[in-house]
C-alpha cells in the first residue's frame, strides 16, 4: 500500500499519537485536527512562565516539585485548601503564588 501512495504522489506521516512509528497515514494536506493532541500547557507560577506537558491534580504538581506540605497555595487570586489540592486540577493560564511557611522568631 505505501508503494501505491508514493506512487500517488501523496507523502507518508505518522498517524496522531504514534509520531516516530507504526502505522502511517496518506496526507494530501494538513488535517484541521493537526496539534489537537497537544496537551502542553503554560502557567505561571510565582511570577515565572512554565510549560507542563498536560493538565495536572494539584497535589501531584507539589509533590513533583518536592513542596513541603507547609506551603500556602493561590490559583488565580484564590487561596486552595490543603485539603482540596487532590480536586484543583492545574490548566492553561493557570496562575499560582505558592508560598512557603517559615517558622522562628
Amino acid at each position: 500500500m505505501a508503494a501505491e501512495l508514493r506512487a500517488m504522489g501523496r507523502p507518508l506521516s505518522p498517524e496522531p499519537g504514534n509520531a516516530g512509528g507504526g502505522k502511517r497515514v496518506a496526507r494530501s494536506h494538513p488535517s484541521p485536527l493537526d496539534g489537537i493532541f497537544d496537551f502542553m500547557i503554560e502557567i505561571t507560577i510565582n511570577g515565572q512562565a512554565r510549560r507542563l506537558e498536560a493538565p495536572i491534580p494539584l497535589d501531584r504538581f507539589l509533590e513533583a516539585q518536592g513542596l513541603p506540605q507547609s506551603v500556602v497555595v493561590e490559583r488565580n487570586g484564590e487561596i486552595v485548601q490543603r485539603d482540596r489540592w487532590h480536586l484543583v486540577t492545574l490548566r492553561d493560564g493557570d496562575v499560582l503564588e505558592i508560598v512557603r511557611l517559615v517558622g522562628g522568631g
